[in-house]
């Protein structure tokens, strides 16, 4: 996580968490309602496809 170079802290980081998950997912909250109705021109926002 201490890199210079972003991609390699960003990596580092995803996988730190990840590991945090998956050793207590019942403790992770995995939706936001607080996303659930914000849209871009009509299009959800935090969709993959924005539909």
């Amino acid at each position: 996580m201490y890199s210079d170079d972003i991609a390699t802290s960003v990596a580092a980081l995803n996988r730190s968490v990840e590991a945090c998950i998956e050793s207590h997912p019942e403790q992770y909250q995995w939706e936001y309602k607080r996303f659930k109705g914000m849209t871009i021109d009509g299009r959800k926002a935090y969709s993959k496809l924005n539909p």
